[in-house]
């Protein structure tokens, strides 16, 4: 032992005694095989670090800072270069298909960077308890499953607890040197924990205390390591100061989900969770006896690093006591805290007897077991994955996947649904032109996996048929049991249950009789181990009748169907509609559902913009067959069921145009346009009071309608009411008042209520806007009549040069004649 001691004490005997503790770490950390189930959370680093590549660094998410995607983004371009594909396919394929790789990744370095805290608490323990102190503290740390359990993801906790480590151990060369070098160092690491995850800012706590202890609380080294934190973090996650309102939107909705909403919040206090639950199982029963005993044995005698190492601690559970959420992650910070803890106490009590190893193997042997549970578990399978092999061995692409019980952990098979939702965060770095150009490449290759479509249990009862006999397809029914499932015992999951024929299920084991991680939802128990023989819910799956005659949907032919559909939306905006009804009609002519395929939205769009060009084109009759299938996409917007109206009014089908409208008006009573477009089809129905009270309406409604009192006037007219056709003319004149035709209509009724000077002046404001031969015929005669001789040749010579073969024109010689010679 003294041989060995002294070998220890040799500075290469200690790195390397670090080295296999760093090996050991590692090994329980990164399970072989790698998990192939994924965290919900562990998105993100596809989503950002590739669009980065895009040369938009802001990250438009604010749920973390960005340090940690930057890291991914750089690793991932290293990989990358090595791969060897293009750069559109590298993106396009790890984008919307799958990035596996490229999780796989940032697992392989956070399982590195979970390891280095051993080495860190190995340091730390040396510093404070001496040489075994040190290397306890580390094999402690490597053994901890609440470090274990979560190493392996792609996830900011992993790297934040790392920075906070090391921040630590500056703190703690602070608190015993008081070095101001000390300090700055430990303000970079504070501001790199801040710069990965938010919380991360609590690092400075320890740092703080040991400048303000050792330099004092004026000193430079205490505000210049708190300046170069916020410096660092400022460099590390530029965003957050440049974009600073959705930062702040995204900060601020993220700390009222987590510290006051109680979506995520335990029966009993936050606190008393981490305590029953996170750490009783996280660092072992004997462990939390362990941490107070480390923490209140010869309290009297703490030496200021102890103290920074306390604080340290109180500062994370404080946290930890005023958050809503129990996320067992969130604890992840503190191990590094207990382990050294842990170490005083042995220290304290035992340091120079056996009993320092027989307490430090006691205090190793639950978190150990619970570690390679744990490790054993992650590497062996998940019936999340076995339940996704038996579907890509027994359905064919584009099988119907009706979902069953909510909450975490459903299979993961690429759909539509979650493609769109990639696409939307592709958008805010990429453009359109870049977003056509990538689902131009996916459709080409020859190498994707199967699409399903996943559907709800409601939609999946409005797809399924009564029975097995009648059904032309099948789908499938996947059922989730487990006790982080939240049961759904709706009517339309119950229909389902009884249609279906129970094909194959997956068994975890005795879920029911093991603890979990309740918030979580990895599946991966935290306790009890001896229950279960692998990670996942209990999955069934069922075999259900589809009254849909399906086809197989290759992921190739989808993405070009969305090309096309981006493409037809390009061409309809630049006005070239031979092409975009081209790609339109290429688009619906699909043998598998768009329904079921295409977002909503871009389905409306289909039928609405074909619809249009035919409209454009005459076809009427296919327009209203693709807008009545717009109506019921969206049944809620007005504007189509308008346009609809309208079309059955241009094919001379007035009844139905008006049920239409009027159901337009039953979404939107003032809707100025529909009230329009009913004012002229009454109008040429001769229904001329209801043409004049629609037209009425529009005006009230809308200013830009004003002109249509030119209309009224007219429908007045028709009816022979002389005067109210006057006054809806002149209030035409103050809209248009160089409208020729309106002047002359205003002299027709002045005409018929015997009033020719004023006519006359009326055709003449016409004839200044318009040089037409009837007025001109009007004029002359309304001259002769008044005894006008000169003024009447003048406008039927007027007539005469114009339209020498107007219907008037004999007239106009005749009436030319008798003024000449009276």
């Amino acid at each position: 032992m003294k041989a060995l001691h002294a070998a220890l004490e040799r500075r290469s005997g200690y790195g390397a005694a670090l080295a296999v503790l760093f090996a050991a770490g590692l090994y329980l950390r990164f399970p072989w095989p790698v998990p192939e189930w994924f965290h919900v959370d562990e998105r993100a680093f596809i989503l950002h670090p590739l669009g980065f590549w895009s040369g938009d660094f802001n990250p438009h998410f604010f749920n973390y800072p960005t340090l940690h995607f930057y890291l991914a983004s750089a690793l991932y371009y290293l990989y990358y270069l090595i791969a060897g594909e293009s750069f559109s396919s590298f993106v396009a394929y790890r984008y919307f298909v799958d990035g596996g790789d490229l999780i796989g990744l940032v697992r392989g370095l956070n399982s590195v960077l979970s390891a280095l805290p051993g080495v860190v608490c190995a340091l730390i323990g040396r510093r404070l308890y001496g040489l075994w102190g040190g290397l306890w503290a580390g094999v402690f740390f490597a053994a901890l499953p609440l470090s274990v359990r979560f190493a392996h993801l792609a996830i900011v906790d992993v790297p934040q607890a790392l920075w906070g480590a090391l921040a630590l151990y500056f703190a703690m060369r602070v608190a015993e040197e008081g070095r101001p070098r000390d300090a700055l160092w430990g303000g970079v690491l504070v501001g790199l924990s801040l710069a990965t995850k938010y919380p991360g800012a609590l690092a400075f706590v320890p740092l703080g205390l040991a400048c303000g202890l050792r330099v004092g609380w004026l000193g430079w080294p205490l505000w210049g390591s708190g300046v170069l934190s916020l410096a660092v973090f400022s460099l590390c996650s530029p965003y957050v100061w440049l974009d600073w309102s959705a930062a702040w939107t995204a900060i601020a909705a993220m700390g009222s989900e987590h510290v006051l909403d109680a979506a995520h919040a335990s029966e009993v206090s936050a606190l008393w969770h981490h305590v029953r639950y996170n750490l009783r199982y996280g660092i072992g029963l004997l462990g939390l006896v362990g941490l107070v005993g480390g923490a209140v044995v010869g309290w009297r005698g703490y030496r200021w690093a102890e103290w920074v190492l306390v604080a340290g601690l109180l500062s994370w559970a404080l946290l930890l006591a005023l958050s809503s959420s129990v996320f067992m992650r969130y604890a992840l910070p503190l191990t590094p805290l207990m382990v050294l803890l842990w170490v005083r106490g042995l220290w304290l009590l035992a340091q120079r007897s056996s009993w320092f190893w027989v307490l430090g193997l006691i205090l190793l042997a639950e978190p150990l077991y619970g570690t390679l549970q744990t490790r054993a578990l992650l590497s062996g399978s998940d019936t999340r994955v076995m339940a996704q092999r038996w579907i890509a061995d027994n359905a064919p692409p584009g099988t119907y996947l009706v979902h069953l019980n909510q909450g975490a952990g459903r299979v993961r098979a690429i759909h539509p649904g979650g493609i769109y939702i990639r696409q939307n965060w592709y958008l805010k770095y990429y453009t359109d032109s870049d977003l056509v150009a990538a689902y131009a490449e996916l459709a080409t290759r020859g190498d994707l996996p199967p699409l399903y479509v996943s559907l709800n249990p409601r939609t999946g009862v409005g797809v399924s048929s009564e029975d097995f006999a009648a059904a032309p397809s099948h789908g499938l029914l996947i059922d989730y049991r487990h006790p982080l499932v939240q049961p759904d015992a709706s009517p339309d999951s119950e229909a389902l249950v009884r249609r279906v024929r129970w094909a194959e299920e997956f068994a975890p084991g005795r879920a029911e009789q093991t603890v979990y991680d309740a918030v979580d939802w990895y599946f991966l128990p935290i306790g009890n181990f001896s229950a279960v023989e692998r990670t996942g819910p209990h999955i069934r799956i069922g075999v259900l009748p589809v009254k849909i005659g399906k086809k197989p949907i290759p992921m190739e032919d989808f993405f070009a169907v969305l090309r096309d559909l981006l493409l037809a939306q390009q061409s309809f905006g630049q006005g070239d509609q031979d092409r975009a009804l081209a790609l339109y009609e290429t688009v619906w002519s699909v043998p598998f559902s768009l329904d079921d395929t295409l977002l909503l939205e871009y389905m409306y769009d289909v039928v609405v913009n074909m619809g249009l060009v035919y409209s454009r084109r005459g076809d009427l009759e296919r327009t209203v067959q693709l807008w009545h299938r717009g109506i019921e996409l969206k049944p809620e917007y007005a504007e189509l069921y308008n346009n609809l109206g309208s079309t059955y009014a241009r094919m001379n089908r007035p009844k139905e145009a008006f049920a239409i409208w009027g159901q337009a008006l039953a979404l939107e009573p003032d809707r100025a346009s529909t009230h329009y477009n009913m004012g002229n089809a009454y109008y040429r129905e001769q229904a001329y009071e209801q043409a004049i009270a629609a037209w009425s309406r529009a005006v009230d409604l809308d200013d830009q309608y004003a002109k249509v009192h030119y209309n009224i006037g007219n429908a007045h007219f028709n009816m022979n009411q002389l005067a109210p056709a006057l006054v809806a003319y002149e209030r035409a004149v103050v809209h248009d008042p160089e409208n020729a035709d309106l002047h002359y209509n205003i002299a027709q009724v002045y005409i018929k209520q015997d009033a020719p000077g004023r006519a006359i002046q009326a055709l003449r404001r016409s004839l200044e806007y318009k040089q037409d031969p009837g007025a001109y015929y009007q004029l002359g005669a309304l001259y002769a009549q008044r005894g006008h001789a000169r003024e009447a040749r003048l406008s039927f010579g007027r007539l005469l040069q114009l339209a020498p073969d107007h219907p008037k024109a004999d007239f106009a010689r005749e009436a030319l004649g008798s003024v000449e010679n009276p």
